[in-house]
């Protein structure tokens, strides 16, 4: 864990005391005193590649001045598979880790003179006291000014490498029984997964991308330059950036080459073959052209795991042009994307950056040629200047001179018109003369120009739409000023009709003086002879209505008729019998 972590940690963890017995001198210098070692922090679990630390207290007494205590630090068991070579470093604590274990209570100040040590430990090379000691990376001296007793801190730290277990002991070397051990449990790191990881693909030797970008390269050769580079960063679950430990593999489907390398080295990065695999940390992975068009796919994976997909088009020289009129009517001068134009090479594969020119029939309607260059998608878009109001052709293609070799031209010419776009006349229409109450209605509005052809896409007149009924809408649906737009000088829109039945006259007023109002009316829910035929066929019915119910009620009364001859018929019948 790293530094940062282990001193939020040690401020939550409780400290584990682990007192130890004493130890006789071995030296001239040694102590002869009681020594005890105190964990005031050593977490039980770590991260591989991640450092851990441990704080350790040591608790004794000095006889005299001059005397030492030589700790060191050493494994007493390491995972199999673990390759650690330097023994746990021994080291002083951090500015932080001082304030959290050294206090007046904890640590014997070494500025108050009733106590002997006046200061950390030392390590290699430090001058202590006046006097250098010989120690290693893994070991420390305590030095004693003067009689009495002391408690110092260091820190225990090492990098684990494999998950397992850690055991680490600490010690006086000239007293062996003088020691105390802890173990640091090390769980494996999660594997890579697709779902954390990302993988961006870049244009060229870029490696900036934070989103795929659409590539699309020719497919001439050059080995010292990639068509493509993805950028790939290998996480876990966690999720952790495994990326500097990840051995990525890549292979390729359809046409090109990879190679593969660092981030860092992607300007160095040369085709390899069609399956590649890097080191660890190798994240980058360039993709070549072969000399073939067509769609490449990139697949990207760590060990098993499929990582990520990317595609790459190659395509080849311009072999067909489709050319759209995207503005029909024009007006003279500058026309912004007036007419565009896709090429495809001879496999239908959309041909990038490729330089194509729209060239008119007419000069004397469009002065002069134009250029576009073709983006990503094949797509070129021209700015047509018209110079004079009339109707000509438009041919796109590869160049303006058709006897070159590799000239293409658009398979079928596109036409359009340099009208006016000041607005002369207009008129308003309806797409239908009648109409159920609150029915949706189309409105349209058609602008003509002074030679009475359809106004330029760009003319507009504005103004206010009212109606003699509130319509259930009654909005432009670009504010109020209709604009042709289409090619025909129309502009249209819906409402919803009136939900009161009657005529409805719809008015178009002009916010310019040199244009008049002008309407239309329509009718909703039926005119005023429907109506009264309606009502007359109404009264009708209830006439009829209500001659079924006479006829009804005479047949009611028949039968009622019926019924009382037959009684009389069967009382006759009675006395006849009583007779006889």
């Amino acid at each position: 864990m790293s530094t940062k972590t282990s001193i939020k940690r040690i401020a939550a963890v409780a400290a584990v005391a682990l007192t130890l017995g004493g130890f006789s001198a071995v030296s001239a210098n040694a102590s002869t005193d009681f020594e005890s070692f105190t964990y005031a922090s050593a977490p039980t679990t770590g991260t591989i590649s991640t450092a851990h630390r441990a704080i350790v207290s040591v608790n004794g007494f000095c006889s005299y001045s001059g005397q030492y205590e030589n700790l060191i630090a050493t494994y007493t068991a390491l995972p199999a598979a673990s390759r650690l070579a330097a023994q746990p470093t021994l080291g002083d604590l951090t500015s932080a880790e001082k304030t959290a274990y050294q206090s007046s209570t904890t640590n014997y100040s070494p500025t108050n003179s009733a106590f002997a040590f006046s200061g950390d430990y030392q390590n290699v090379g430090y001058n202590w006291n006046g006097s250098t000691k010989s120690a290693s990376a893994y070991s420390a001296y305590l030095v004693c000014n003067a009689s009495g007793r002391y408690a110092q801190q260091l820190a225990v730290s090492f990098t684990p490498d494999v998950a397992g277990t850690y055991t680490i002991m600490i010690q006086d070397p000239a007293a062996s029984y003088t020691q105390s051990t802890y173990s640091v449990t090390v769980a494996a790191t999660p594997a890579v997964t697709a779902a954390n990881s990302t993988s961006f693909l870049n244009a060229g030797e870029t490696t900036t991308a934070t989103a795929d970008a659409t590539v699309a390269a020719t497919k001439v050769v050059a080995n010292t330059v990639q068509k493509a580079t993805i950028v790939v960063t290998s996480k876990n679950s966690v999720p952790t950036d495994l990326t500097s430990t990840t051995a990525l593999s890549a292979t390729i489907s359809g046409p090109g080459t990879l190679g593969i390398d660092t981030a860092a080295n992607v300007g160095t990065i040369v085709p390899a073959g069609r399956a590649v695999t890097g080191t660890a940390g190798q994240n980058a992975i360039g993709v070549f052209s072969d000399g073939t068009s067509g769609v490449a796919t990139i697949t990207i994976s760590a060990g098993t795991t499929v990582l990520s997909t990317e595609t790459v088009t190659f395509f080849g020289d311009v072999a067909k042009i489709v050319t759209t009129v995207a503005t029909p009517v024009i007006v003279v001068g500058s026309n912004t994307a007036a007419v565009t134009a896709i090429a495809t090479d001879s496999n239908g594969f959309v041909v990038a950056n490729a330089s194509l020119t729209a060239i008119p029939g007419t000069v004397a309607t469009v002065a002069s040629n134009a250029t576009a260059t073709t983006d990503a998608t094949g797509k070129a878009s021209f700015t047509i200047v018209g110079s004079a109001v009339g109707t000509t052709t438009i041919k796109v293609a590869t160049g303006t001179d058709a006897t070159a070799t590799g000239y293409v031209a658009n398979t079928a010419d596109g036409s359009l018109r340099v009208g006016v776009a000041t607005v002369a006349t207009y008129t308003i229409s309806t797409d239908k003369a009648s109409y159920l109450p609150g029915e949706l209605a189309t409105v349209s509005i058609l602008m003509k120009d002074s030679t009475g052809l359809a106004a330029a896409d760009s003319a507009a007149v504005a103004g206010a739409f009212t109606s003699t009924y509130a319509l259930v809408t009654n909005t432009f649906a670009n504010g109020g000023t209709p604009t042709a737009g289409t090619g025909n000088g129309t502009y249209s829109f819906t409402v919803n009709m009136p939900i009161n039945a009657g005529d409805v006259k719809l008015t178009f007023t002009p916010t310019t003086t040199t244009l008049t109002a002008t309407s239309v009316t329509v009718s909703v829910g039926g005119d005023a002879a429907s109506t009264a035929a309606q009502a007359a066929v109404d009264a009708a019915n209830e006439a009829t209505d209500a001659a079924n119910a006479a006829t009804d009620a005479a047949n009611n009364a028949m039968d009622s008729a019926d019924a009382a001859q037959q009684a009389a018929l069967d009382a006759g019948d009675k006395a006849d019998a009583a007779l006889a």
